[in-house]
């Protein structure tokens, strides 16, 4: 699929669809680290590791760009509590990443980290994709697309075309 029908697709789709993929993306991820490390398989954790942070500070670098400075004129009390919930996230990926570097992985961490990036995608689901839906002009919403199709092309976009068929 090219560039060009990856970006008409997904902009038909929607962007809180994308965001949602993207999350959904992520949680793989995260879920295929975790089995790496229960089967001690160290270079595979290693990489996985490598793969979500990029993944996951990406992600939340184009919310913070493109969604929650925008965001902060309609509810400046949300986007602050959202960009806190980032700040906590970095937090927590800094302190994993550590403890994955050093081969001193905790469960209680990686359960922390599970529990507040799930939070933290309810609260965006409710609050900030529905707003963008709405709100965004035509120039965010390619800036959006244009910054998740690296991610999101190989294994989604299939599931991406049949969804935004339903949504048209």
């Amino acid at each position: 699929m090219t560039t060009n029908r990856f970006t008409e697709l997904a902009q038909r789709a929607g962007v809180h669809l994308l965001l949602k993929r993207d999350h959904e993306r992520l949680d793989q991820l995260f879920e295929e680290l975790l089995g790496a490390l229960e089967a001690n398989a160290r270079d595979e954790a290693m990489r996985l590791w490598a793969d979500f942070e990029l993944g996951l500070s990406d992600h939340m670098d184009l919310e913070e760009r493109t969604l929650i400075s925008s965001f902060s004129a309609e509810d400046q009390l949300e986007a602050n509590a959202l960009l806190a919930e980032h700040g906590l996230i970095r937090a927590t990926l800094g302190q994993l990443g550590t403890a994955v570097e050093l081969h001193q992985i905790r469960a209680e961490l990686v359960e922390e980290l599970a529990t507040v990036l799930r939070a933290h995608a309810r609260h965006e689901d409710a609050i900030l994709y529905r707003w963008a839906e709405k709100a965004l002009d035509g120039a965010a919403r390619k800036d959006i697309c244009r910054r998740l199709e690296g991610p999101l092309r190989s294994s989604d976009v299939p599931s991406l075309a049949r969804e935004e068929l339903t949504h048209v």
